[in-house]
């Protein structure tokens, strides 16, 4: 469901680009304060992801049912810190996990997100670690590509002054 400003690049990156890279689709509303609205259109398309801000978050808690969110698996919040009483009602409301989206917001808005605490079996044996998280990285410098491996493990972070890498989930 994409309700944030497209301007904004937390909205720009998680409700253009992730639906477009990723091959999925997308629901838009242009005002994300209009809770009972995005309630309803949550419910009628049968919405599975939500990418909003905390403070967005408080106010659906407080206008949208259960029922409204219940096809949703994930929620991502971003922007913003999220404090614990939101992430608490939220849970409470809809059984669901507010996963907070960490980043720099001109550069990458959403460089790393909390995992689900409740993973099924087949996903944790096919995690090499609980937290560990596989990736590959472009290296523009020197135009190749790193692949994280128990003997290579890949950088888990960059400067934003030195080389860029790009990072993409695998």
């Amino acid at each position: 469901m994409g309700i944030l400003p497209l301007f904004h690049s937390f909205g720009f990156t998680g409700t253009i680009w992730l639906p477009l890279v990723n091959g999925f689709s997308v629901i838009y509303h242009p005002n994300p304060l209009d809770a009972a609205t995005i309630g309803e259109m949550v419910q009628k398309y049968r919405a599975t992801m939500l990418i909003s801000t905390p403070s967005f978050c408080l106010g659906y808690t407080r206008k949208c049912t259960a029922e409204q969110f219940a096809t949703l698996r994930y929620a991502v919040v971003g922007a913003e810190k999220l404090r614990e009483p939101v992430a608490r009602a939220f849970k409470e409301k809809y059984g669901l996990d507010l996963l907070e989206a960490y980043g720099c917001t001109e550069m990458a808005p959403g460089v790393a997100v909390n995992a689900p605490t409740i993973l099924s079996q087949e996903e944790k044996d096919r995690s090499p670690a609980p937290s560990a998280v596989r990736c590959r990285a472009w290296k523009p410098r020197s135009s190749t590509w790193t692949r994280d491996s128990p003997s290579h493990p890949a950088p888990r972070g960059c400067s934003s002054f030195g080389e860029r890498i790009s990072w993409w989930a695998i």
